[in-house]
């Protein structure tokens, strides 16, 4: 691909940018709009799941039995925009959780309603900040 010689604002001539090249995470991607995509690999998910279920019977938790759709943002309606960002970022700690091993928070991002949902650990929201 031809690439175009650049100026600075003196009017000589500079080398073209190099692009960096990030790499991502195992089970992370960046789509074609440069946003990051979050998903488990199968055998990761699978022990996640079981897991998540082991501390949902230790905490005797019940499934909420309606027909709400299962939404993760409490059946507000939103635009699809601001859904698609929300869900962005429940992706993102989801799979910060799955991968540090805090269960008891990953209870709340799941997509099956539950009559109680514990909180997250905030030490755990405040690793995924930083």
């Amino acid at each position: 691909m031809y690439k175009r010689r650049r100026t600075n604002r003196f009017g000589s001539l500079t080398e073209p940018r190099t692009r960096i090249e990030h790499e991502d995470l195992p089970g992370t991607g960046t789509s074609k709009f440069n946003k990051k995509i979050y998903k488990l690999l199968p055998q990761h998910a699978e022990k996640v799941e079981h897991e998540v279920q082991n501390v949902m019977k230790e905490m005797q938790l019940k499934a909420l039995h309606n027909n709400v759709p299962p939404l993760r943002t409490g059946g507000i309606l939103l635009t699809d925009n601001t859904l698609s960002s929300y869900e962005k970022h429940y992706d993102s700690l989801f799979f910060f959780f799955a991968d540090i091993q805090e269960y008891e928070s990953l209870i709340m991002l799941r997509r099956k309603a539950l009559e109680y949902f514990p909180a997250m650990n905030p030490s755990s929201i405040i690793l995924h900040h930083k």
